[in-house]
């Protein structure tokens, strides 16, 4: 009498892709704290990854890079790139962006308490 078992067998992993090679990349290099060597690495990956947008934003920030925070994160998709992007474009001067940000959908119907305090700030500041 023969006896057996039939089961699938998962295929081995396949290698990571030269995308997420960079960002697995990036992210080791964040936790370092070497944001510097981390977003040439992000910048490409941005425009169509969720998760290297935000680790892009971190470095920016941490950077204090308003420039590229204003220009690159403009207009904001999520409350925390509002509050960082309205930092950086009050730091750049560029009060009509700024204002156009305020009064865009995504500020005007956060729930966010934070959002809506840095739009009562720098609507303040931008009426003076």
């Amino acid at each position: 009498m023969t006896s057996f078992v039939e089961f699938d067998v998962q295929p081995p992993p396949q290698p990571l892709g030269a995308a997420a090679e960079k960002l697995a990349r990036a992210e080791a290099l964040i936790r370092k704290k070497n944001y510097l060597e981390a977003t040439p690495l992000l910048k490409p990956l941005a425009k169509s990854n969720g998760l290297a947008r935000r680790l892009l934003l971190e470095c920016y920030v941490n950077l204090d890079r308003t420039r590229e925070l204003s220009e690159e994160f403009y207009p904001p998709q999520a409350d925390s790139e509002i509050i960082y992007v309205a930092d950086a474009l009050w730091a750049e001067k560029k009060g009509e962006f700024l204002q156009r940000m305020l009064e865009s959908d995504i500020v005007l119907k956060s729930s966010n308490h934070a959002v809506a305090e840095v739009a009562q700030k720098y609507m303040e500041r931008l009426k003076r």
